[in-house]
């Protein structure tokens, strides 16, 4: 939770109603951006191959996983076997839910409305 009891208090020209009247508020912001971790680069270029050849190409998962074993010179993280239908689905799945978070904006809450008389 975000706020600033000094902005909320403070005698701004724009929330005075009347001489010696105030309006105070708090609000709440929240968002996924704000914990957003980095993700590798061969993470994001395995995703990017991904995405184009299942959204573009509309290839199938299998399709998929021949074609980073056979053309590409990528290996999944902890597996000596390389790329296989379930790994590929899974990095697919995970990384669209993350950019659909990391695109949501949430809205403020705004609570603790009052009114200060000086």
């Amino acid at each position: 939770m975000l706020t600033c009891q000094g902005i909320l208090r403070s005698q701004l020209l724009w929330n005075r109603i009347e001489r010696g009247y105030y309006l105070t508020c708090r609000v709440r912001i929240s968002s996924p951006r704000f914990w957003i971790r980095p993700l590798p680069k061969k993470q994001i270029k395995i995703f990017q191959i991904i995405s184009e050849l299942r959204d573009d190409k509309n290839m199938t998962f299998p399709q998929i996983s021949d074609y980073l074993n056979n053309s590409t010179n990528l290996t999944p993280k902890r597996s000596k076997r390389g790329f296989y239908p379930p790994i590929v689905q899974s990095i697919y799945s995970k990384m669209n839910k993350r950019e659909e978070r990391i695109k949501q904006i949430p809205k403020p809450i705004i609570y603790d409305v009052g009114l200060m008389v000086e």
